[in-house]
């Protein structure tokens, strides 16, 4: 095996660890984004807090 096919090798399997590894935590991702995009869009959200409670801004 020269060099290059080392390369391309080596260059597959930290690709296949590396999506291995991703794959629950965009998984995990794709489970947030609805969630903290539903908390953005609630009476909770951020703004609100502040306006009700100011003692509570950081």
């Amino acid at each position: 095996m020269g060099d290059e096919e080392a390369d391309v090798m080596h260059m597959f399997i930290i690709q296949s660890w590396f999506k291995r590894k991703m794959l629950p935590l965009i998984d995990f991702m794709d489970y947030l984004v609805p969630i903290f995009a539903f908390l953005s869009f609630s009476p909770y959200s951020s703004n609100s807090v502040d306006e009700k409670f100011p003692e509570m801004k950081s």
